[in-house]
């Protein structure tokens, strides 16, 4: 990952916990995976859809 990419990729991180309220879930730095959670978002792939 180049300077620049880095330097967004922690940037929007920031933002997004700082300003928008997501937790941090899972940092694999080795990797550059980042997975966030929106806890105003509690739905399940299971409660997402309406049963028929």
């Amino acid at each position: 990952m180049s300077l620049q990419e880095n330097y967004i990729f922690w940037r929007l991180t920031n933002y997004f916990l700082e300003q928008e309220n997501y937790r941090l879930i899972h940092l694999h730095e080795e990797k550059h995976e980042l997975w966030l959670e929106n806890p105003s978002q509690k739905k399940t792939p299971s409660n997402t859809h309406s049963n028929p």
